[in-house]
């Protein structure tokens, strides 16, 4: 699938594994409340306030301002992400595969205010379930579920020219030349 509104995945196309809040243990939320720091604004960023930890720790350092316990903003809730996705069939053309453990998902947050990228942790071929690994961190803004998607370097992908998977394994560089 290659990148690019015509290769996009629907986000209809997906069901979205929520987000596993205990994945990385418990938040710790710290607002500063000295009335000397006070910014009256009609309720909106009044406060200096962070999370450290849970689900933030896919940041370096594990804080953020996105993992408190009441960000203000549009559309603002703390950070999280999905923990995977299983593709409805056909959604992804040469699915099942042999061996997606070098694959990326490029996800749109949900209204697209931001995407995320995954690494795969886990693939079931059987569920075609996908368990996200490292990534996410991109876009503070978080969501339970994902919008739009793309997938890259799936070796059975790879069916367009200009399109390239690179085997590690292997260290062969497969090309679909034009």
């Amino acid at each position: 699938v290659s990148p690019g509104y015509g290769g996009m995945v629907s986000e209809k196309d997906a069901d979205w594994t929520p987000p596993d809040f205990n994945k990385f243990g418990p938040v710790h939320f710290y607002t500063d409340n000295a009335s000397s720091h006070d910014r009256p604004n009609g309720g909106w960023f009044e406060h200096y306030m962070i999370g450290v930890g849970g689900l933030c720790s896919v940041y370096d350092p594990p804080v953020s301002y996105w993992c408190s316990r009441h960000p203000s903003g549009g559309g603002a809730f703390a950070f999280r992400t999905p923990s995977g996705v299983t593709p409805k069939p056909g959604a992804l053309p040469h699915a099942p595969y042999k061996d997606p453990s070098g694959a990326l998902f490029f996800v749109w947050r949900p209204a697209r205010w931001a995407n995320w990228m995954f690494e795969v942790g886990a693939y079931n071929a059987s569920s075609g379930n996908f368990t996200f690994g490292k990534g996410g961190n991109q876009g503070a803004r978080g969501e339970n579920r994902g919008g739009d998607f793309f997938v890259e370097n799936i070796y059975e992908e790879l069916d367009a020219p200009g399109e390239f998977f690179f085997d590690t394994k292997a260290k062969r560089l497969y090309l679909f030349y034009n």
